[in-house]
């Protein structure tokens, strides 16, 4: 069987992907991993079955200090152009006083949605006052799906705290399901949006 593997050179911050011909093959290689390769996933986790997955990941080669350095340096680079361009798609037209709070819209009945795989990507809907809801199909959201959408939450009312704004709605796309440690930043994918609102969250 086929294995895939997820894969990023830190040097470029180039993504890839890995193909080996047998689950065997792809351990060797992981343990063994070239230097400023960052490991990030299975392109197939279902195919590949949960005790496989847990396998490679534990079989994979840890980052050296290097390697975080690099890997830490790049992460922190992306944030600042995630705040850079959150701050340009979402900055307000004309005065503050301009921005009007919106009622939070109703959640969708989850008897009316389609039903989706357990690991597929979820599309979640956030509104002050409002529960957080799953917009794209019948799965509850889990857990680690609402920590994140908070923490997110809370990441982008730091950044217009100075503004005397925060986040009133949003939507988000994020990843359910266990994640390894590498890929934990990327639970929440890029090109979420959301609206601001005056005054600061707890007003």
């Amino acid at each position: 069987m086929t294995v895939g593997l997820r894969i990023k050179r830190l040097e470029t911050q180039e993504s890839l992907i890995a193909e080996f011909e047998s689950f065997e093959d792809a351990m060797t290689w992981v343990a063994e991993r070239p230097d400023m390769v960052e490991v990030l996933g299975v392109v197939d986790p279902k195919a590949l079955g949960e005790n496989a997955f847990y396998k490679l990941r534990d079989a994979t080669r840890p980052l050296d200090p290097a390697e975080l350095a690099m890997r830490d340096k790049a992460r922190e680079a992306l944030r600042a152009q995630m705040r850079e361009a959150d701050e340009r798609e979402s900055a307000p037209t004309g005065l503050a006083g301009r921005m009007r709070w919106a009622p939070p819209e109703p959640a969708p009945d989850p008897l009316s949605l389609p039903e989706a795989e357990p690991g597929e990507v979820m599309v979640i809907r956030w509104q002050k006052g409002a529960p957080m809801a799953n917009i794209a199909d019948s799965r509850p959201i889990p857990p680690e799906v609402r920590q994140a959408v908070d923490a997110w939450i809370a990441e982008r009312n730091q950044w217009l705290h100075p503004k005397r704004t925060h986040v009133g709605r949003a939507e988000l796309r994020v990843r359910p399901g266990e994640l390894p440690e590498s890929e934990q930043d990327e639970r929440v994918e890029m090109g979420a949006s959301y609206s601001q609102i005056p005054g600061w969250p707890q007003e």
